[in-house]
C-alpha cells in the first residue's frame, strides 16, 4: 500500500497488484460466514445460503448470484461493492486488512 497526498493535502492510497490479487482471492464462503453470518448447504454443484435461498455460490468459478435482488458478481470485492455499497478501494482495504479475512 502506498500512502500519498494530493497537493491539496488530501490523502489517497494506491494498492499493489499483489494486494489487489490477495483481496480477489478471499474465500467467498468463509467471508460470508464470518462477516454476514450466513451458512451454506451444497446442492447440484452450488452452495445455497440457508438464510437467503436465492443466494447461490458457484465454488468452482468463485461467482455468486443473489436472484431475489438481481445481483451477481465474482468474489468478495464484488459483494462488498454491490451488496454493501463499498467503493473498490474501500473493499480492497477491508479484505487485505487482515490477510484476506477482512474486518
Amino acid at each position: 500500500m502506498i500512502d500519498r497526498r494530493y497537493n491539496s493535502g488530501e490523502q489517497f492510497v494506491m494498492y499493489s497488484k499483489e494486494e489487489i490479487e490477495a483481496a480477489r482471492n478471499t474465500d467467498m464462503v468463509r467471508f460470508l460466514e464470518q462477516h454476514e453470518g450466513f451458512s451454506f448447504k451444497s446442492s447440484d454443484g452450488w452452495l445455497i445460503c440457508n438464510e437467503h435461498d436465492s443466494l447461490k455460490i458457484n465454488p468452482d468459478r468463485y461467482t455468486w448470484h443473489w436472484y431475489s435482488r438481481n445481483l451477481f458478481g465474482k468474489g468478495a470485492i464484488d459483494w462488498l461493492c454491490k451488496v454493501n455499497g463499498y467503493g473498490f478501494k474501500d473493499a480492497v482495504a477491508r479484505l487485505i486488512m487482515r490477510g484476506g479475512e477482512g474486518i
